[in-house]
């Protein structure tokens, strides 16, 4: 099977509660996300080879994201370490 390459941004998806307790805890829950990243953490689940492609900052906290990725069964070669910025998301849910 041939490997598919994904590309895009890696996101850091901030997700506060909407009570402020993450302000009261010190804690808030982030996820690693952005479309491409979770069309390749998709292939990975059904055992299809992949790759992803993004340009990330030379630091601890990238390290620690590949790492995960890693144990995900997706290959970061193509990793571009250029910059001193990660994308960020801040995601609210608002119950109605």
């Amino acid at each position: 099977m041939q490997k598919v390459l994904c590309f895009g941004e890696l996101l850091l998806r901030m997700s506060p509660d909407t009570e402020s307790n993450w302000m009261n805890h010190n804690h808030m829950p982030v996820y690693i996300g952005g479309a491409e990243l979770n069309a390749a953490t998709a292939l990975a689940r059904w055992e299809v080879p992949v790759s992803y492609f993004t340009s990330l900052p030379d630091n601890y906290l990238s390290r620690q994201i590949l790492s995960d990725l890693k144990k995900k069964h997706i290959d970061t070669q193509p990793v571009f370490f250029h910059g001193d910025r990660i994308g960020l998301i801040i995601w609210r849910r608002v119950l109605i």
